[in-house]
C-alpha cells in the first residue's frame, strides 16, 4: 500500500435480529390503521362534520341570517316564516357558533349557540317567537305609558333522529 492511500472500512452491519422489532411494530401499526379505516372506527371517532338545519319558527321572515362557526360561515339573505334550510358544517366534535339575523322590525339580533353533535342525529337550530312579557300583555304593549322594547326571539338547539318506531 502506498503512503498516500487511505484505507476505507465498511460500516459494521447490524445483526438482522435488531431490525425485526422495528419492522414488526411498523407493520402492526399499518395493519391496525387499515382495519380501523375499513371498519369505520376512525370515522365514528373523528366524525365527518355536522348536518344542521336552521329553522324559522316565527311568524315573520328573518333577514341577513348568518351562522359563523370556527373556520367558516353560512349566510342566507332571508329565511321565510315557518321554513328551514339545511347545511353541512365540516367540523367534527363540539363547537360554538354565532347566529345573527334581523327580525321583522329590522332590529339586529345575535346569539351564541353550542353545537354538540350526537352520533348521526341532525342538529336543528330553532328561532322561536319571543315569550310575551307580563307587563306588555297587561297594558296592551305598553308598560307605565312607555313602549316596551320588543323582546328578542328565542334560539334553541335541538336534535332529531330517524324514527325507528313502527
Amino acid at each position: 500500500m502506498s503512503p498516500d492511500a487511505v484505507e476505507i472500512q465498511a460500516p459494521a452491519r447490524r445483526p438482522r435480529s435488531s431490525l425485526v422489532l422495528p419492522l414488526s411494530l411498523a407493520l402492526n401499526a399499518v395493519l391496525l390503521a387499515w382495519v380501523a379505516h375499513g371498519s369505520g372506527a376512525i370515522q365514528r371517532y373523528l366524525g365527518d362534520g355536522v348536518s344542521l338545519v336552521l329553522a324559522n319558527d316565527t311568524a315573520t321572515a328573518l333577514a341577513s341570517l348568518t351562522l359563523d362557526y370556527p373556520g367558516g360561515s353560512f349566510k342566507l339573505p332571508e329565511l321565510p316564516a315557518g321554513k328551514g334550510v339545511g347545511t353541512s358544517i365540516p367540523l367534527p366534535g363540539e363547537f360554538e357558533a354565532d347566529l345573527s339575523f334581523k327580525d321583522a322590525s329590522g332590529e339586529a339580533r345575535s346569539r351564541t349557540v353550542r353545537i354538540r353533535p350526537i352520533g348521526d342525529l341532525l342538529v336543528v337550530i330553532h328561532v322561536l317567537p319571543a315569550a310575551p312579557t307580563d307587563a306588555a300583555e297587561a297594558n296592551g304593549g305598553e308598560a307605565d305609558g312607555e313602549a316596551v322594547p320588543s323582546p328578542a326571539p328565542r334560539v334553541i338547539v335541538a336534535y332529531q333522529g330517524e324514527n325507528t318506531n313502527p
